[in-house]
């Protein structure tokens, strides 16, 4: 019996995914609940799991094709010899050949205009041609194509060129100066989005950690989970911050679920800490340590990875004294925390010594003005003091 693996949603807003590795070859048996390849979506890098159980069979989609949700990409058979009609193949391959197509007459569309435009321009020495895949691959991994030799037609660069060549580079130790990541490539978007659609402005306040600092020893936790407690006490207590600008209309969200900005390798990821104003300080430290974990190994799911009332973006550990973050679409506020440093204070007409953090709230004034603003950083002052 023939099965199907489709190209999985994992999450209302996921359209397509690029295939980044198959983990299993044709012909390989697999078990059900087996990762069989992992994609790329708008969100992180996934393991895909077969729901069956059987030989994979035949890969219709090779790594590095982008696919549409629910399409089919590979077939898997109970037996290692049974016959698969080549119809069959014919029929589930259909749409991958109507997006292909579809794809390539873009391409020449998008080629003619480019020509139409720089029509006055003298033509450039050295054009390099290649497979929509391999400029796809080339461009996702920061690679000049002008440096790969094409064996296609006419010296056309195959997807197989551009792969052999990464090998080549990862045997002979090259590294790529800059490599444009699917992460990379989101995050862009959306910042660029975020600035258009969103007036931002900018609040910024001075906390004094000494008391904060104790119950971090105390408790044995770092200063990321009390800032986050207190920040999710702050956002309870003033509901204009936990509010968006949706369609024209505002709209409250109760859950206190805070997002983390994360760097890893593959760029910034922003999980969620979930109903975080519920969850004593301890609970927060082990859960931001677990999601830290996942997204450096590439594992966050898309529930965790979804979006929450407020994003916390702390760049203390690289010595940033304060800095203003943009805001992420689909949020209103921004709150971005520095190095906790010792300064020189007047404190009740005495001079000291105290542990002094920056924070700069990003706002979108759609939603939040400026005395809103400024009544919650002084709630969340007020409990980090206190």
């Amino acid at each position: 019996m023939i099965k199907e693996i489709f190209m999985p949603q994992l999450g209302q807003t996921m359209e397509e995914g690029v295939i980044s590795k198959w983990l299993k070859k044709e012909g390989e048996k697999v078990e059900k609940g087996e990762a069989v390849l992992e994609i790329a979506t708008d969100k992180a890098n996934l393991e895909v799991e077969s729901f069956h159980k059987g030989y994979l069979r035949k890969i219709l989609c090779p790594e590095g094709s982008t696919v549409p949700v629910t399409q089919t990409i590979a077939l898997i058979t109970d037996e290692p010899e049974e016959e698969i009609p080549e119809d069959y193949i014919k029929k589930v391959m259909k749409k991958v050949e109507k997006k292909e197509a579809k794809e390539a007459k873009t391409e020449v569309k998008e080629a003619k205009e480019a020509k139409a435009e720089k029509k006055a321009e003298p033509p450039r020495a050295g054009k390099v041609k290649a497979s929509p895949l391999a400029k796809k691959i080339a461009r996702e991994k920061g690679i000049d194509l002008s440096r790969i030799q094409g064996t296609g037609p006419g010296g056309r660069i195959t997807r197989e060129d551009v792969l052999s060549y990464i090998e080549r580079g990862e045997e002979e130790g090259e590294k790529e100066e800059v490599a444009f990541t699917r992460i990379r490539e989101i995050v862009a978007r959306k910042m660029v989005e975020s600035k258009r659609d969103a007036p931002h402005f900018y609040l910024s306040i001075e906390v004094d950690m000494k008391k904060a600092g104790e119950l971090k020893e105390k408790e044995g936790v770092p200063y990321s989970a009390v800032i986050i407690k207190a920040l999710s006490l702050a956002l309870r207590k003033h509901a204009w911050m936990r509010s968006v600008w949706e369609n024209g209309d505002l709209k409250e969200r109760d859950s206190v679920d805070i997002n983390v900005a994360i760097d890893t390798p593959e760029g910034l990821y922003a999980p969620l800490i979930k109903k975080a104003d519920t969850k004593n300080i301890k609970e927060i430290a082990r859960e931001v340590k677990a999601l830290s974990l996942k997204a450096r190994e590439g594992k966050l799911s898309p529930q965790e990875l979804g979006i929450g009332v407020f994003t916390l973006s702390n760049l203390g550990m690289f010595g940033i004294d304060s800095f203003s973050a943009i805001i992420v679409p689909g949020q209103s506020g921004i709150m971005a925390v520095g190095e906790i440093k010792e300064r020189v204070v007047v404190k009740e007409g005495m001079i000291g010594i105290r542990p002094i953090m920056k924070v700069v709230v990003s706002c979108d004034h759609r939603v939040v003005d400026g005395a809103t603003g400024a009544k919650f950083l002084q709630t969340f002052k007020k409990t980090l003091e206190e």
